[in-house]
């Protein structure tokens, strides 16, 4: 009987395609610390993606940042998400690749490389790493051209060379915004990465509308995440805008990197800096070391010496009249301060 069910079993099941099977990874929430949530049971890498099940049967995403007594330390991209005790988590596709090529061009999107601009899914062939490639340092080229950013009195005054990095320091309302859109008009470049990070969405939409004309737009790419949004998609915003501009480097591209604001990429380090290590002092002015490591990591320029591809970072920096000595990164970041 049972060599019967089985030949009866063979056709009818013998031509279905099964796919090959593995156990499902699955953990789960067990605490919830201001920003910070603990997940048991699932042991993933610093940097993994996650999804978490809502009470209200949706999911949002999220990021593994570190542990603590075998578990693992998620930040969810959603401040305001109804999570509950035991919430299901589970494991995403490798969100630290970032897609790149010229589909970019023109493009506005968010820090998952998600588009903004009401246009069609960005799907590029090419990948690269969202905390970049070590490169070798002999074939990095020593700054010895001149970069035509676009306004003579800089050029005159305060030469930029290819492979260098600025910080443009002034007050809120002084018109750091607008030589940002003096420099990407008149820049001498094949490529203008854009990392508007902390601003407020009106900011963002006035970006798009009063300094993005269609010759600047056709070879810029806009990555955009507004204040409101979680600390850690502002810290991958800046990293997608440095990946980006990377990536156009290693093609032999001539880029323009630009960052709005570094400062605010800075409080967004300090707000998760807390949440991980119990030691961190949420309140301090002064800019940790890690802090100025990890934006040092996000706004490394260089000059490719084999295919002549360079990219040029701007970064722009918010003022309070805080002593230059005390509290500020600029020391730390080896930028030329305007």
């Amino acid at each position: 009987m049972s060599a019967r069910l089985a030949i009866a079993a063979e056709a009818v099941l013998g031509s279905v395609a099964l796919a090959p099977v593995a156990p499902r990874k699955l953990g789960k929430v067990t605490a919830s610390e201001g920003l910070m949530l603990e997940v048991s049971g699932l042991p993933l890498a610093v940097g993994a993606g996650v999804s978490i099940d809502l009470a209200c049967g949706s999911a949002i995403a999220g990021e593994v940042v570190g542990f603590r007594d075998n578990r693992c330390l998620v930040l969810p991209f959603a401040g305001d998400a109804r999570l509950a005790i035991g919430a299901p988590v589970r494991p995403k596709a490798d969100t630290n690749d970032v897609a790149v090529g010229e589909q970019l061009l023109g493009r506005i999107i968010d820090a998952n490389g998600d588009p903004l601009d009401s246009g069609p899914a960005i799907s590029a062939a090419e990948q690269w790493p969202l905390g970049g490639r070590p490169a070798n340092p002999l074939t990095r080229g020593r700054v010895t051209r001149p970069f035509d950013v676009g306004v003579r009195a800089i050029n005159a005054l305060l030469t930029i060379g290819e492979g260098q990095r600025v910080a443009i320091i002034a007050g809120s309302g002084v018109g750091k915004s607008v030589l940002m859109g003096q420099m990407m008009a008149g820049a001498e470049c094949d490529v203008i990465v854009v990392g508007l990070v902390g601003e407020r969405s009106r900011e963002v939409s006035d970006f798009v509308e009063t300094r993005l004309p269609p010759a600047v737009r056709s070879k810029a790419v806009v990555v955009a995440v507004p204040g409101d949004h979680a600390p850690v998609l502002r810290l991958r915003a800046a990293r997608r805008a440095t990946a980006i501009a990377e990536a156009f480097r290693a093609q032999g591209r001539r880029v323009l990197l630009l960052i709005d604001s570094l400062t605010r990429v800075a409080h967004a380090q300090r707000e998760i800096g807390p949440t991980v290590s119990k030691n961190a002092s949420a309140n301090s002015r002064a800019v940790s070391s890690a802090t100025a490591k990890a934006m040092t990591r996000r706004t490394r320029p260089s000059r490719n010496r084999r295919n002549k591809g360079h990219y040029c970072t701007a970064a722009l920096n918010l003022s309070k009249g805080v002593a230059r000595s005390s509290a500020t990164p600029f020391d730390k970041l080896g930028a030329t301060v305007f």
